[in-house]
Parts: C-alpha cells; sequence; structure tokens
C-alpha cells in the first residue's frame, strides 16, 4: 500500500506525518522521533504563556526525558534538566484559579519502577527561557496529578496520588497515597486509601443528574487497588467531598481481585444531561454483570459494554471519532486489550458505538503493546481542521491501522477529517498546491531513508521509478 503526505498547519505548528488513506471516519498519522524513540508514560496538552503568543502545544513523557511537537513536525526536547531522565508522570497546574498567570507543567522524574519520585514544576511562560521548581521527592511511585479545588475557595491546588508514603519538602511529609500541595506546603488528603491509587480526574458534573454526587459542577474521582477510602468501605473508585474533606464511595463497590486504571464519563441513557461513571482497568465482574475490563455505573448498577474487552484498559476519554460524520462523540478505549472477549479485534484502541466495540481505524498492530495515554488536541487552533485524537503508549515498531499500516514508536494521531491534500505526487512539504524547493528536499530526504511517502508506485523499493515519478509531476506543476 502506498501512503501519502500530509501537513497538519498549527499556528506555526506543522507536523509532517505518514498519514493512511483516508476513510469515512478518519485516518491514522504517525509522528517521526528527533533522535532513537522512546516508552511514552503519558501526554497533555498546554498553553504555555496563556494569553501570550505561544499556541498550546502536546508534552510527551518518555522514558527519555520530556519532548513536544516543534515547528519541523518531529518530537524534540522541550527542556534540558531532564534529558536521558525517565519521566514517568506528567500533569499541569493551575497556580492562581482565574488569575492571569498561565498553567505549569508538572512532571515526575522516576529512576524505575517503586523507586523515589520527584515532582518538578516547569513555568514556560517564557518558553526560550523556562525555569523549574522542585516541588518534592516522595518515597516512591507518582501515578498522577491533577489540579483540583479540594476546599472550594476558588483556587486550585495541585493533588498528587500512587504508592508513596512520604515527602521530602522542607522536612519530611507523612502523606499515603493521596497528598495535597497548598500555598506551597505537601499534606495528606482526607484519610488515605489501604492501597495504590492509579487513576485521578477532574470531571464536570451536574448534580441530581450524574450518577455519583458534585461539588459545584465539578468532582474529583479516584481510581486504584484499594478496598478502603476516608475510612469507609469504598473498592477501587472514590470521590473527594469539599464538605467532609475526604474520600467516600461514589458509586456501588467494585469487586476485589482488579484494579481501576483509568476513569471517565459518558453521557447518561437515563438522565437528560446527566453524566455516567465509567472505570477501566483489570476489572472482573459485579452484581452479575461481566464487565471484562470496563464497567458503567449508571447511579443504581454497574454495567457492562457489550461482552468487555480482552485484556486490560490503561486510558479512556470521549471523543468524536469521525468529526463531521455522523458518529458523534464516543467512549474510547486504550490498553492491552487485542479484542473484544468475544475475538472481535480491537488491536490496542477502541470506541463503543452504542452496539459494539469497534477498533479505531483498525487499532495498533504490535505484540505486547499497551496505549496509556488518549488526549484531544486541536493541532491548527482556530483554523478548519477538526480536533484529533493523539494515541501514545509502549508500542514500538507498531503499524497503525493494523496489519499493513503505518509503522510507528509509541505515538500516533488519529484525524477525522481530510486536510488539504497535495496537488499531484510531488506536492509533498506546505504549502501544498505550490511546488518548490521544499517539495525536493523533502522528497530526498524520505527517499534516502527509505520512508514509506517516498515510495511513490507502492512496490516496496525506493528506486529510479521513484524519481521518474516525482521529477515528471515536478515538471507537470500544480493547476
Amino acid at each position: 500500500m502506498a501512503y501519502r503526505p500530509l501537513v497538519l498547519l498549527a499556528s506555526g505548528l506543522s507536523l509532517w506525518v505518514l498519514a493512511s488513506p483516508v476513510s469515512a471516519a478518519g485516518e491514522w498519522a504517525a509522528i517521526t522521533w528527533d533522535g532513537a524513540p522512546s516508552v511514552v508514560n503519558g501526554i497533555v496538552s498546554l498553553d504555555p504563556d496563556g494569553d501570550g503568543p505561544q499556541k498550546a502545544i502536546v508534552f510527551v513523557a518518555t522514558d527519555n526525558g520530556v519532548y513536544y511537537v516543534n515547528e519541523q513536525g518531529v518530537l524534540a526536547q522541550a527542556l534540558p534538566p531532564h534529558v536521558g531522565q525517565r519521566v514517568a508522570t506528567i500533569g499541569t497546574r493551575d497556580p492562581d484559579g482565574d488569575g492571569p498567570l498561565p498553567s505549569r507543567l508538572i512532571v515526575g522524574i522516576q529512576p524505575g519502577a517503586f523507586a523515589p519520585t520527584t515532582l518538578v514544576e516547569w513555568d514556560l511562560s517564557d518558553f526560550g527561557d523556562p525555569s523549574t521548581t522542585i516541588l518534592g521527592t516522595f518515597d516512591e511511585d507518582v501515578r498522577s496529578v491533577r489540579s483540583y479545588d479540594v476546599d472550594g475557595d476558588g483556587d486550585d491546588e495541585l493533588v498528587a496520588v500512587g504508592s508513596f508514603s512520604s515527602i521530602d519538602h522542607n522536612g519530611l511529609v507523612l502523606a499515603s497515597r493521596t497528598a495535597v500541595l497548598d500555598e506551597g506546603a505537601w499534606s495528606q488528603l482526607g484519610t488515605p486509601p489501604n492501597s495504590t491509587c492509579n487513576a485521578l480526574e477532574s470531571v464536570s458534573c451536574e448534580q441530581g443528574a450524574s450518577a455519583f454526587a458534585c461539588d459545584g459542577g465539578s468532582a474529583l474521582l479516584l481510581g486504584g487497588f484499594f478496598d478502603q477510602a476516608g475510612g469507609q468501605t469504598c473498592t477501587m473508585v472514590a470521590r473527594w467531598d469539599r464538605a467532609e474533606q475526604d474520600w467516600r464511595p461514589c458509586a456501588e463497590g467494585l469487586p476485589n481481585g482488579g484494579a481501576v486504571r483509568a476513569i471517565a464519563t459518558v453521557p447518561s441513557d437515563a438522565r437528560a444531561d446527566g453524566t455516567d461513571l465509567v472505570c477501566g482497568g483489570t476489572l472482573i465482574a459485579q452484581c452479575g454483570a461481566a464487565l471484562n475490563g470496563i464497567g458503567r455505573y449508571d447511579g443504581e448498577a454497574w454495567n457492562a459494554f457489550d461482552f468487555g474487552l480482552f485484556g486490560f484498559v490503561s486510558s479512556l476519554v470521549t471523543f468524536d471519532v469521525d468529526g463531521e460524520g455522523p458518529q458523534g462523540a464516543v467512549l474510547v478505549a486504550g490498553g492491552s486489550m487485542p479484542t473484544t472477549t468475544q475475538g472481535q479485534p480491537i488491536n490496542r484502541v477502541g470506541y463503543f458505538d452504542g452496539d459494539g466495540w469497534q477498533p479505531l481505524g483498525g487499532g495498533i498492530d504490535a505484540i505486547g503493546a499497551n496505549v496509556n495515554s488518549l488526549v484531544p488536541f486541536d493541532f491548527d487552533g482556530d483554523g478548519p481542521e477538526p480536533v484529533s485524537l493523539v494515541v501514545a503508549g509502549s508500542f514500538g515498531g507498531a503499524l497503525l491501522g493494523g496489519p499493513g499500516g503505518i509503522p510507528a514508536d509509541h505515538i500516533g494521531v488519529w484525524r477525522t477529517a481530510t486536510a488539504v491534500g497535495p496537488c499531484n505526487e510531488a506536492d509533498l512539504a506546505v504549502e501544498f498546491g505550490v511546488l518548490d524547493l521544499s517539495d525536493i528536499a523533502l522528497f530526498v530526504s524520505a527517499f534516502t531513508a527509505n520512508q514509506a511517502f517516498a515510495d511513490l508506485d507502492g512496490n516496496g523499493v525506493w528506486d529510479l521509478a521513484d524519481i521518474t515519478i516525482f521529477v515528471l509531476a515536478f515538471l507537470d506543476g500544480c493547476p
């Protein structure tokens, strides 16, 4: 199969990608790396300078530092302090609520699993000269961080969860598994769960319409291995209660023996404008419902999504997988799942269409792969392109779209609309519709590197035939 090049214009941010043929739903694109590919542990989007000229950027936490998508469309080191270090956790923090300060990037530096984790805050308001501040060193894993108004005073605090029991920050602070940073000091957040916490999500909701209690239009939801939180029975999923300043059950308990790795919400089928709770992970069954990796709580009981997924679910998000098409926003799940429990191929990333699970564009073909991050991102800002879905994790040497698809290492993009296309085979570089030296340079670079989009006759061989096709197309020019 031959692939055509695709360029996304992102207000100064360009992505050189290899793109599959467009389908009614969308297409996959693989981002190349500046240097050796590395396992991705998490991704976030952040506007570094708020109302300043810098546009929002996708930041990528890897086993080799923090990367971002630069103007050449490759993944490049964002800041030098942590090059070569394993970044296990990534998130953002709003330092002043409705104030003028832009959000900050939070990264967790950890040499290996269960080793001490150092949280570092990056102030990127001056993107050319960023500053970093160490927020503390935790004695074990920090698995998730979120910015949330835990006390209802209008200002967000930073919440960290994981397997830790203490924090070294201006002296030793005893805090187990859930901690909050407020006015520069860490403390225990509520009565701690009795085992490791994996997932932390801040969601919008409406009291009385949601399957769980809300605090002023939002809720902080916690998932993990625990069966106790806030001093109560609370199996694998809990919510933060602002009034009681402690963790409380937010749903009928899930069964012991599994773990929640991801949390999301979906529109309720039973309540107008309401939301249901969705948990993914290594779930088994509850009240006779065979959840198989993922379950939905409607306020009364847990329900299965069809027959469930074979493998564990690591990430969840609601996303419009076909842009302007008829599908609308659906639940997308990523993880280790090769198939549904009924044998339907999912290939590590799939969506629920209301009747059953479908692989997203054929999924990701790679043995032992895991998709741990799903983040919607608008690459062209106010431009015409719809929001894309950035998909990342541990899938080196993978094929996006399944067997015969696009080669990719640990990160890819699902696009939900056709970009402005090239005028012919030689129209490779931005701007499309113009043939110039940039097209020649890109073809030469791709041809010498045996990249798929320089194989213009699609026969798997980079030879004189491809050069002839390019030269003749270039001489023909664009209409």
